[in-house]
């Protein structure tokens, strides 16, 4: 098959910040409560910093820090509930605090002096490993700690005065949360920075900033329901283009992978298994080094709209109702729409949202077929198929590798996916060593599963089979 034209670029200009606050409001999106917090939460800390006085570049960094700084929220819980719980202490969740190596000097101070919110050390973990971002990583790390104790920690004053403006404003945007009888008015929440000041919660300074600011400027009221208004100029205050190689941005996107990875214990290393089973592919099949790394960026990228599938689907073990099979095939598309507006990421972003198209047209979310879909997305295809058999499912137990591939044979002689990629993953060696096991915890933890309904095979299992909509 001829191969499509395709521009992937060796290093790229690009806005990490952007990336991750996109990310964001897909995450929004999953708790409607939390829905234009972080925006609401930029805009207070960019007022109140302006008005104290921070310098431009303290400034800058708290505005950026603000609008991801409840990135871990959606991580808080590693195998989450439908809806995050903060203090949810399942026996199978992992305590991401006990992985964190060292938090630069103030670990151990602050485990003996006060308490850490899991969804603050979660996204300190996160945004520490993203290019570009690392300075926002204290920041978010402390958000939520006591005023009383973040003042004598042995930190920067200008850094401590930024803690001490997010803490105050999330506190404040967070009155402004979804709430069946609607916001605070403003006299309670005045009340209540009070409060919390008096009480050592809170920096007295700060709030007094904030309540002259509420009580003399209307605008920044009305700003907390239209808080959307502020964007362009807010990310035009805290934006900042970077060239990053292809190595560069598949760490950037296997940092975000590990949120959608961690929903679910079946799905835990998913993205790594399809990018394992794609490199080894691409190298059977003479990728050029350049190629390689482009289909290794995609398979990082190819089910960041999984994030939006809620858990029931992914866990269910019977058959998906029409609504449900809907909302499971949206991920590929939401994959594509986080980086639709990405230039340089137009041609990878496109090979990782065909990952579920298929030669004959029968795909999804687009239905192309034939030489539409490039070399790298069939690849892309057959690696996502394999590893997706390989590993346990709430269904089902993995595959080995030799059923797995007789079924790959299979939709190959259909015409369904390559048959070129699926003889290269047939006599690579590497593919064949390659271990998928998950280290889950037994099926039996989230699903009550007959043995028959565990030996579904895969293409029986709804997620797999053609929907309602699809053509017979």
């Amino acid at each position: 098959m001829k191969e499509k034209v395709r521009a992937y670029p060796s290093d790229t200009a690009i806005s990490p910040l952007r990336l991750v606050f996109q990310f964001i409001q897909l995450l929004e999106r999953l708790v409607p409560a939390l829905d234009d917090h972080h925006m609401r939460v930029a805009v207070l800390s960019w007022a109140v910093a302006t008005n104290m006085g921070l310098g431009s570049l303290a400034v800058k960094v708290l505005v950026r820090a603000s609008l991801v700084h409840d990135l871990g929220m959606f991580l808080s819980n590693p195998w989450w509930d439908d809806e995050p719980h903060e203090d949810h202490e399942d026996e199978a969740a992992i305590d991401y605090w006990e992985s964190i190596s060292a938090l630069e000097g103030l670990q151990e101070e602050l485990s003996q002096r006060g308490g850490i919110p899991r969804h603050a050390r979660t996204g300190y973990d996160l945004i520490r490993r993203l290019p570009t971002l690392e300075k926002l990583a204290p920041l978010i790390l402390l958000h939520h700690h006591p005023y009383r104790i973040l003042k004598d920690l042995d930190l920067e004053e200008e850094k401590k005065a930024a803690a001490a403006i997010m803490n105050a404003c999330d506190r404040l945007a967070g009155a402004f949360l979804l709430k069946e009888d609607g916001p605070l008015s403003r006299k309670r929440i005045l009340k209540m920075l009070a409060s919390l000041a008096a009480s050592g919660e809170l920096d007295p300074n700060t709030v007094s900033v904030l309540q002259k600011l509420l009580e003399k400027r209307d605008h920044l009221w009305s700003s907390m329901a239209y808080p959307n208004w502020w964007q362009r100029e807010l990310l035009s205050i805290a934006d900042e283009v970077v060239f990053l190689s292809l190595d560069e941005l598949s760490h950037f996107m296997e940092t975000l992978s590990q949120v959608i990875d961690a929903k679910s214990p079946f799905t835990k290393k998913h993205t790594l298994h399809v990018v394992q089973t794609a490199v080894f592919l691409g190298k059977e099949m003479g990728l050029t080094e350049r190629e390689i790394k482009t289909l290794r960026l995609a398979a990082f990228m190819h089910d960041l709209g999984k994030i939006a599938t809620p858990n029931a689907i992914l866990h269910k073990a019977h058959s998906l109702t029409p609504e449900e099979w809907t909302l499971m095939r949206q991920h590929v598309y939401l994959s594509y729409l986080l980086f639709k507006d990405f230039d340089k990421l137009n041609d990878v972003a496109f090979v990782a949202a065909t990952h579920h198209e298929r030669l004959d047209g029968s795909g999804y979310p687009w239905g192309v077929s034939g030489d539409q879909l490039t070399l790298l997305s069939l690849i892309l295809q057959v690696a996502d198929i394999y590893a997706a058999m390989r590993e346990d499912r709430p269904y089902r137990k993995g595959f080995p590798h030799e059923k797995a591939t007789e079924s790959l044979k299979k939709s190959a002689s259909e015409g369904k996916i390559s048959g070129t990629a699926v003889e290269a993953l047939v006599r690579s060696k590497a593919l064949q060593g390659l271990s998928f096991d998950l280290e889950t915890i037994p099926l039996k933890t989230y699903c009550d599963v007959s043995p028959e309904q565990m030996a579904i095979s895969e293409l029986e299992h709804p997620a797999n089979a053609k929907g309602p909509d699809s053509d017979p």
